[in-house]
């Protein structure tokens, strides 16, 4: 895995000093296609998958922007990812100040346990953390009815837990933003998801 990481690093430090300005999916857009090649076709196809990807990118990124401190700014966030001639990282004296002390996000991205031990059921539940604050609700706090819930997912009432969970991640690829699909369609499939699995 250490040789594959050092691989998909090298051809992001290509690609930010081909270009500065970059956002997450064009990343893995770019790094899909030739010459890199590094992720699938199967990146982005469900919720496992596209958690697996986010992760190892930005993995990689914050450990650029270790590297690269002190003479390359590397602002990451999903819809931007920058990098910028630095002149901040310079004390008064012109000494080197250190990395920002707390930062919980490079603390997560750095801690390769955190994608080892992540689970299909865990990266379910940041999804649905994500969402309800994207939306600045909780599915828990909203209703749908059962058949509602059943027709949101495109699903029988009589299909089993694995075929929900199937189709669950089929419907939240199908209706991510990056896909065409939107917030609000986003929520009703994790009410429609809750409502069947509290059933």
């Amino acid at each position: 895995m250490q040789a594959s990481i050092q691989i998909l690093k090298a051809a992001l430090e290509e690609l930010l000093n081909k270009q500065s300005r970059w956002t997450e999916y064009e990343l893995i857009q770019a790094l899909k296609a030739e010459p890199y090649v590094i992720f699938d076709g199967q990146a982005l196809s469900d919720t496992q998958a596209l958690f697996e990807t986010h992760f190892i990118l930005f993995h990689c990124l914050y450990l650029i922007r270790q590297e690269w401190f002190g003479h390359t700014a590397l602002e990451i966030h999903t819809l931007e990812i920058q990098a910028r001639p630095s002149s901040t990282n310079l004390d008064k004296a012109g000494g080197m100040t250190s990395l920002k002390a707390n930062d919980p996000l490079a603390d997560y991205y750095l801690d390769w346990s955190n994608f080892t031990e992540t689970t299909q059921q865990d990266v379910e539940q940041l999804l649905n953390d994500f969402w309800s604050r994207m939306t600045g609700s909780t599915p828990k706090r909203q209703s749908m009815a059962l058949d509602e819930a059943w027709q949101q997912l495109e699903l029988a009432p009589t299909s089993d837990m694995s075929e929900v969970k199937r189709q669950y991640r089929k419907r939240v690829h199908q209706c991510h933003p990056d896909k065409g699909g939107s917030v609000s369609e986003m929520q009703a499939i994790q009410v429609a998801y809750q409502r069947i699995i509290k059933s």
